[in-house]
């Protein structure tokens, strides 16, 4: 049996590739928003509690960057890795002409 990409031409399955890279960084960036809003304000809130006030960074505030971009880029590792296996799982499949009456 041959593995083959039959019903899909080179040029589509590039874009389908694009396409599904493009949703797994629009879904990362969706899941880190709310995340790095929670790690500021924890970031917010150690800073103003601790003695020198909340107009002296602390060591808490640099995490804040950190948070983001790492929820951005493992959500958007994850999504892509399934999204990717799926899109290769459908043009795997072969598809079949004939219909099954019952």
């Amino acid at each position: 049996m041959q593995d083959s990409y039959s019903q899909v031409s080179r040029p589509q399955l590039v874009r389908l590739y694009a396409a599904n890279v493009a949703c797994a960084l629009i879904a990362g960036l969706c899941v880190a928003l709310p995340v790095t809003g929670a790690a500021f304000a924890v970031a917010v809130g150690a800073s103003c509690l601790s003695v020198a006030g909340c107009d002296t960074p602390t060591i808490v505030d640099s995490l804040v960057p950190v948070v983001g971009l790492g929820s951005s880029a493992a959500t958007a590792a994850y999504v892509g890795v399934r999204q990717i296996r799926t899109l290769r799982a459908a043009v795997r499949v072969p598809t079949s002409l004939k219909l099954s009456v019952r």
